[in-house]
């Protein structure tokens, strides 16, 4: 069973997606590997859905990690914002 490139490119930029969405969700808090799962399985649709994990800060708006329970910008503490 011989691949071709066609088969190589698809393979490549799933895996591509798939590394996407694991950074985006690391830098966003969450785990590497958990979004690197959802990326591979879920391809593009992995990566957007990355895009809206997290939580920001009511009073800076920035977004921060999830298990943080003090923003790291402005020092406000919990309740934050989904999203």
């Amino acid at each position: 069973m011989s691949f071709g490139f066609e088969q190589i490119a698809i393979a490549v930029s799933w895996l591509t997606l798939a590394l996407a969405a694991a950074v985006i969700g690391a830098n966003r808090g969450s785990s590497f590997l958990v979004w690197f799962a959802a990326g591979l399985f879920l391809g593009p649709l992995g990566v957007v859905l990355a895009f809206w994990e997290g939580r920001s800060c009511k009073s800076c708006r920035k977004l921060i990690p999830e298990k943080a329970r003090k923003c790291p910008y402005c020092q406000t503490e919990a309740p934050f914002e989904e999203g």
